[in-house]
């Protein structure tokens, strides 16, 4: 068995393996040694490698080992090819790749679990009723305490701060040529190093808070004019290669002076000033704390080496842990001329480059999970890359700034800013040289100016910036930069993957985390800018009131606790008409074998018969699909739906694709399934059905938790009901579902694409439902401008969300009806982003609503933003306090995917899989665009789910505080939630 400081077990069949079934246990390291699995040695703890009976060829030698002492311990590979696979990795990671040469046995167990870090006692300070008053408070629900990140602000309201414009120019003889970019860390250190160079003219570094781009604050006024221009100049040899100086002048301009008021909103200039007083001392390249932190925005991230919050080593990166520090609005009068405020800390986790990395290594990690060894790094002088390879460098390698290596004595050693993969190799890239006065190979110049031989020759080379200068470097003599950097976009899933247990902490190691952070690291309490600037947090968690609400009373088709026995509430059905299943099975690349994988499927099928859905127990038909032929899946679906007209009247079918895990597999299908031929599709992962088989041996179709998610999906993709509110025992609800005055439920959200992309536009969703009990939704989706937050085509989408509420009534009700009142959730909002909803979109809704409800009553209207935390941003219908509380709690149960209640209110997080599934069906437009339901091609600009019912439900959310003066305290949506939380407090 693992413990804190032990190695993991070894697998099945996993662990440093040694020769036949000797070495079962593995040798122990130190920090004691793994157990090995049944047929091979474990891995062994700690620092030691476990070895095996032999480290001969046939088996798993004794190899690299764990990690550092609270590691999961790791056995090595074998000898040769044939040699098993590594043991436990970093910190009870899983265990590393096999032996030489890819080790083709696998990898061991898994390690032991992660170390704990110390636990600290951290204080609690009573949030009081005057601390934070409020005229907006419910009544409902068990009353209790708990303890929240926030912290109490208190600030100078009568203090003046003086506000600069600063801009950054170059001399360049006669003339001045301005410094123009948008690089924060490089405005960073320029701005501090003017600083540096004239701290007797600035006050002292204590005296500024910069906002990293143009902005300066200082508490005490420089002596610059209100009006005039001040000017500061430094000489210096950076970035030259000659040795000569360079004149650098920083022009400073006045622009006046501002306060902080307390009933500033977010938006407000001040109470930005606000959060880069806290964050300034963290950012400061030449302050003390520059060694220790990494601060971008609001977040600090920790420095290794740091033996309280170790990196999570990912190979070509590495996973830090930061601090998020944000102020927020108080709502107490300030007491003289004390305001008063909050601090929310919180644990942020971002990954980063791994500092000096080798570029191949780097790619053989992202590609492969591991480094190279010796061997096989040799072997690469005779490989190079193709297509697909150079495009996935180039997408690693994207805004990465590297540093070239010194291979010679006459090489600079320097930074250098990625630019591109180039096509050409070494020897095949030519260029006329005014140096050696010929046209020579990259090979031929290194080793006529450089004295060095290049190694990898069919590698291709690295381009450089400026773009313009068409500079090119063998792949070899560069790493990646000694300066951290944050990684822009999404690690690889497989990377991803390993993160988990990392970045998941519970709530009481979490508020430890937070309290060593903003005490240790970051010393808030001394903070010698805040102290300047009259600016102080109590570093104490705060304990504030709450209400437990009351779960409402759901219509299961069994108890809400015997969540393995739920059936549908109502069965599937096309336009109000009951429906069959039929399955229609699509294997890809073979990934399973439906002979062997036949109980998992009579499992399947068994439980969404039992569960109330009339399903065949055979497949319409097995059909296998080779993703090396790509383009011929669309007439694969297609060939699968003609097929489908000649099962019968009344007959629905779903293709099932049994599928690896594969990005390209899954929005391929369902682009072409739902946008072209307009089929259903379940997709199941090979993972899952090897889950599903499991769980098949061990019990009925009734026992297996696979098998009952799967059915609740395919139930809701088919018109069926998994859960209903009931309005006459459940408090408040029959306020928004009574027939006389219905309720539109709207869900908002807008993507964006990862980082570093900035070609893909952005998507937004909007949802609703057609039904008076919120059961079933349809969406609108809209691919926009690139990062563009608003909803740019909001007044369209909303019409079609009123009049597909008429539609669905008189479906599923029998009468058209209009809705009489309005909720409107946005997600993905800011509170600096606020008065652009009230501007842009609030205008946009109103117009459709007039134009729908002309010559009517109008409904009204309620608009609320943020989830888990709810701000109302305008409220015509009056609610109480109450009233959005239990309603907003309500919704949370009404996912349709889940037997029990979701962090969110089901239309938001409808939006969120609208926006989700629209971004896959974008992404295989650039494969082969998709058509409309006449043939027509779709446009991009107009992905939409027309009419169908969507049947991924969405997350929850709650109102706290907006822009109107009513706030409702902060309660925890769903017992399950609070018994977590409560169990962890103090």
């Amino acid at each position: 068995m693992s413990n804190w400081k032990g190695g993991g077990g070894g697998g099945r069949s996993g662990g440093g393996g040694g020769y036949s079934q000797g070495g079962r246990s593995g040798s122990g390291g130190y920090g004691g040694g793994g157990g090995g699995g049944r047929q091979g040695g474990g891995g062994g703890g700690g620092r030691g490698g476990g070895g095996g009976y032999d480290s001969g060829r046939s088996g798993g030698g004794g190899g690299r080992g764990g990690g550092f002492d609270r590691s999961g311990g790791g056995g090595g590979g074998g000898y040769d090819r044939s040699g098993s696979g590594g043991g436990g990795g970093f910190r009870g990671g899983g265990g590393g790749s096999g032996g030489y040469d890819s080790g083709r046995s696998g990898g061991g167990g898994r390690g032991g679990p992660v170390a704990p870090r110390p636990m600290r006692n951290f204080q609690v300070a009573k949030l009081t009723e005057a601390e934070n008053p409020s005229n907006f408070k419910g009544a409902l629900g068990r009353r209790t305490d708990v303890v929240v990140n926030y912290f109490k602000l208190k600030f100078n309201t009568r203090m003046h701060i003086f506000k600069y414009r600063v801009d950054f120019f170059q001399q360049k003889e006669d003339r001045r040529k301005e410094i123009s970019t948008t690089n924060k860390m490089a405005l960073r250190h320029r701005f501090w190093t003017f600083v540096s160079a004239n701290e007797a003219y600035f006050g002292g570094r204590n005296n500024l808070v910069y906002d990293d781009s143009h902005l300066c604050y200082t508490r005490k006024e420089l002596p610059v004019q209100s009006g005039t221009v001040g000017e500061v100049t430094i000489e210096t040899d950076e970035g030259r290669r000659d040795g000569n100086m360079s004149t650098y002048i920083m022009v400073i301009k006045a622009t006046g002076t501002i306060s902080i008021k307390p009933q500033e909103t977010y938006e407000d200039d001040a109470f930005r000033v606000l959060n880069l007083i806290i964050t300034q001392q963290a950012r400061c390249p030449i302050g003390a704390l520059d060694k220790t932190i990494h601060c971008e925005v609001s977040r600090l991230y920790i420095k290794p080496p740091n033996s309280y919050h170790e990196p999570l080593d990912l190979g070509g990166f590495e996973m830090l842990r930061g601090l998020y520090a944000f102020a927020k609005r108080g709502l107490a009068l300030p007491k003289g001329n004390v305001g008063n405020g909050f601090v929310n800390f919180d644990v942020a986790h971002s990954a980063f480059y791994k500092v000096g990395c080798d570029i191949l290594q780097f790619y053989a990690f992202a590609k492969t999970g591991r480094f190279m060894n010796a061997g096989e790094i040799e072997r690469l002088n005779d490989y190079g890359m193709n297509q697909s390879q150079r495009n996935e460098l180039r997408t690693l390698l994207s805004g990465l700034k590297m540093k070239k290596k010194r291979i010679a004595e006459n090489f600079v050693e320097s930074e250098a800013s990625f630019c591109d993969v180039v096509d050409k190799s070494p020897d095949a890239f030519k260029f006329e040289c005014e140096e050696l006065g010929r046209t020579v190979s990259v090979t031929e110049y290194y080793a006529a100016k450089y004295n060095y031989r290049v190694k990898f020759r069919s590698m291709p080379l690295i381009k450089i910036m400026p773009r313009e200068r068409n500079l090119v470097l063998p792949i070899e003599v560069l790493k990646v930069s000694d300066k951290l950097q944050r990684l822009r976009r999404k690690l690889p899933d497989a990377l991803q993957a390993m993160t988990n247990q990392y970045t998941s902490t519970p709530p009481r190691q979490r508020f430890s985390d937070i309290d060593q952070m903003a005490r240790v690291e970051c010393n808030f309490d001394q903070n010698p800018v805040m102290r300047a600037f009259e600016v102080a947090i109590n570093t104490e968690f705060l304990e504030i009131g709450a209400r437990v609400l009351n779960p409402p009373r759901c219509e299961f088709s069994k108890s809400f606790r015997d969540i393995m026995g739920i059936k549908a509430v109502e069965k599937p059905n096309l336009f109000g008409r009951p429906v069959n299943i039929i399955f229609d099975l699509v294997i890809v690349d073979r990934c399973i074998s439906f002979d062997r994988y036949r109980a998992a499927w009579e499992a399947l099928v068994q439980s969404c018969s039992n569960r109330g859905i009339t399903v065949h127990p055979d497949p319409a038909g097995v059909t296998e699909f080779d993703t090396r032929h790509k383009d011929q899946l669309a007439n694969l679906i297609g060939s699968r739906k003609q097929a489908s007209t000649n099962w019968g009247q009344g007959v629905m079918p779903i293709i099932i694709v049994a599928m690896p895990d594969n990005r390209w597999i899954y929005q391929s299908f369902k682009g072409i399934c739902e946008l072209r031929f307009g089929m259903r599709s379940q997709m199941i992962s090979q993972k899952t059905w090897n889950k599903l088989q499991n769980e098949a041996g061990r019990g009925g179709p009734m026992s297996s938790a696979v098998a009952r998610n799967i059915f609740l999906k395919i139930n809701a993709k088919c018109g069926g009901v998994n859960c209903k509110i009931d309005a006459n025992a459940t408090e408040k609800w029959g306020t928004f579902v009574k027939k006389e005055s219905p309720t539109l439920f709207i869900g908002i959200d807008v993507t964006h694409p990862a980082p570093g992309d900035t070609l893909s536009p952005s998507i937004s969703a909007l949802v609703g439902n057609i039904d008076l009990n919120a059961t079933r939704f349809t969406a609108t989706v809209r691919a926009q401008h690139h990062r563009t937050e608003w909803i740019e085509d909001m007044g369209e989408m909303f019409s079609e969300r009123l009049v597909h509420f008429q539609k669905g009534s008189k479906l599923f009700h029998g009468t058209e009806l209009r809705p009489s009142k309005i909720i409107v959730f946005r997600d993905g909002v800011s509170e600096s982003q606020f008065e652009g909803v009230m501007e842009f979109e609030v205008s946009s809704i109103r117009r459709a609503i007039d134009k729908h409800f002309e010559g009517v009553q109008k409904p009204r209207l309620t608009g609320t933003s943020r989830p888990s935390h709810y701000f109302i941003l305008m409220d015509e219908n009056n609610f109480t306090a109450d009233e959005l509380e239990t309603c907003s709690n309500n919704l949370c149960y009404l996912f349709a995917r889940a037997p029990m209640p979701v962090s969110i209110p089901a239309p938001v997080y409808y939006a969120h899989l609208a926006c989700f599934r629209a971004r896959h069906h974008y992404a295989a437009a650039d494969d082969e665009l998709p058509v409309g339901k006449n043939g027509q091609p779709l446009p991009k600009d107009k992905l939409q789910s027309g009419d169908r019912v969507l049947q991924q439900p969405s997350e929850a959310v709650i109102v706290e505080q907006g822009l109107k003066p009513k706030h409702i305290e902060q309660y925890v949506p769903c017992i399950g939630q609070y018994l977590e939380f409560v169990n962890h407090r103090k």
